[in-house]
């Protein structure tokens, strides 16, 4: 149930008076002395954050979200739904853990400069492999043929990319890998976060598809956008996947390498992928297959997120950069200009990828 702003008793407005007096600012919700201020997205294209004060319970027992010109909160509760599909579970007592973390090593590390430049990669290879297939294509009409009759043969890899849905991912293998994934990504922005002072995690919860488990998620309170320090969080979430991808690829290497396996490209690629392509792949134990999904969907939910498209990561990435250089307003305006830019071009190409081939 949504709470108007303007709710409270007599012992509230007796508060703000106090405060007011004392030149102190109150808790929009109830009207004790604001401690906290939530971060309330007022324009995801344009990078426009606004700052609600709040108490420290309110802080973490309410969302808040802007329409038109007024907030509106509604309570947290420890079940929701999410996106009407998904079922969430969160819990505040986590996200404190969360916020201990950070002051460590693991902090430490997902919060340097070289895993910024390893997100900043990431968004260089995302906006390098699109340009490049697209050159491809063009200049190699057989090449792009061969990905049609593919597709054609097989419509519906890669298209959904659920496991035990999608034919190319298994059940088991993919949950676990995709589970694991976007939980490191997630917990990566809110460690380098709260590190840097610019945004607290306000819950860590787990989003269910019916039973079954989708991934972990932190509620972080957004004011980080705004922040000179947001590239750092931002780039946490796509450098710690790549890191994960390279452990993984590290792992099985190893592994191959002890039992006298073929390493190459065995291990960059699942085996389920590979048999699609007439290749018999060293790693079909659950074990290791588990640990190839996991490096190749870290890799490649890494180079997705990092490309500079509205809401992900490497739109905020790129703002960031050019924010450095110029103003943020016009740092969001080449952004946005370049987001919807490459969303066309994405477009186009799953569509022309999607094409059934045309033969003379």
């Amino acid at each position: 149930m949504d709470e108007s702003i303007d709710g409270g008793g007599g012992c509230e407005d007796s508060m703000r008076r106090q405060c007011a007096k004392a030149d102190i600012q109150v808790c929009r919700i109830c009207g004790r002395e604001a401690t906290r201020r939530l971060g309330v997205v007022a324009s995801t294209l344009d990078g426009k954050i606004e700052e609600v004060p709040l108490c420290e319970n309110c802080f973490y027992s309410y969302d808040v979200k802007k329409v038109k010109q007024e907030y509106i909160f509604k309570r947290k509760r420890m079940v929701s739904r999410k996106a009407g599909i998904f079922l969430a579970i969160e819990s505040v007592r986590i996200a404190k853990v969360v916020e201990r973390l950070a002051v460590g090593s693991l902090g430490r590390m997902l919060a340097s400069k070289a895993m910024t430049i390893l997100g900043m990669v990431g968004m260089v290879l995302a906006i390098g492999l699109l340009i490049t297939n697209l050159i491809r294509y063009a200049i190699n009409p057989q090449l792009l043929e061969s990905v049609q009759t593919f597709f054609a043969e097989h419509p519906l890899h890669g298209a959904l990319m659920v496991p035990g849905i999608d034919p190319m991912i298994p059940l088991i293998q993919g949950w676990i890998a995709l589970i694991v994934t976007l939980s490191i990504h997630e917990m990566s922005h809110a460690v380098v976060a709260a590190r840097l002072g610019v945004g607290e995690p306000r819950a860590v919860g787990a989003l269910f598809l019916g039973p079954i488990p989708v991934a972990g998620y932190v509620d972080v309170n957004p004011s980080f956008i705004k922040s000179k320090k947001g590239l750092y969080v931002v780039a946490a979430g796509v450098g710690s996947n790549i890191l994960t991808a390279f452990f993984c690829w590290l792992l099985l290497s190893i592994y191959a390498s002890l039992r006298g396996l073929p390493i190459g490209l065995y291990v960059f690629f699942p085996p389920e992928l590979l048999s699609t392509l007439g290749v018999a792949s060293p790693f079909n134990g659950l074990a290791a297959s588990t640990v190839c999904w996991m490096g190749f969907l870290s890799f490649w939910l890494a180079i997705l997120n990092a490309t500079p498209i509205p809401g992900l990561d490497g739109y905020y990435m790129l703002a960031e950069t050019l924010s450095r250089v110029v103003s943020p307003e016009k740092a969001f305006k080449l952004t946005k200009f370049t987001g919807f830019f490459t969303t066309g071009l994405i477009v186009f190409m799953v569509l022309v990828q999607r094409m059934p081939p045309i033969r003379c």
